[in-house]
């Protein structure tokens, strides 16, 4: 349970601070020229806290049935953390859609390796993977709306 109390702080934390370096988010999404299909701002954080208690919930389910596997999460996590300092903090939308790209590597790296330790593990990362891909999409059409 150690494992996943450490992941559990780890993706809040880094989170939260990534939330705090990137300026006034909810304000600079809500000023943002947004495809019909953008989620509202209020729902983000809700959905992120989910994602990240889910992503703990796979660091531990694979360790608990053999798996380690931790450089790659942590590295993935600090890409996580890296998008919304890029994407808000620094306006560079082109960037973060790449980083969004570098997200599903690591994500499907994960489940791939969760596969054989848990099963349970691989699905939640597959959906992290469905959430990045539609959230790709989202940068996608910030940057082309908003960039070019």
């Amino acid at each position: 349970i150690r494992v996943f109390v450490v992941a559990l702080i780890f993706n809040l934390l880094g989170g939260y601070i990534s939330n705090r370096l990137s300026g006034d988010v909810k304000l600079l999404y809500d000023s943002l020229e947004k495809p019909i299909f953008a989620i509202p701002s209020n729902l983000f954080p809700i959905l992120w806290g989910i994602i990240y208690v889910l992503i703990a919930v796979a660091v531990y389910l694979n360790y608990k049935n053999g798996g380690r596997n931790f450089i790659a999460y942590v590295l993935s996590m600090l890409v996580n953390f890296s998008w919304s300092i890029i994407f808000f903090g620094q306006r560079l939308y082109g960037i973060g859609f790449f980083i969004i790209l570098l997200l599903i590597v690591f994500s499907v790296y994960l489940g791939i390796k969760y596969f054989k330790n848990s099963k349970v593990a691989s699905f939640i990362m597959c959906v992290y993977i469905v959430w990045l891909s539609y959230a790709g999409v989202l940068n996608y059409f910030i940057w082309m709306y908003n960039e070019m």
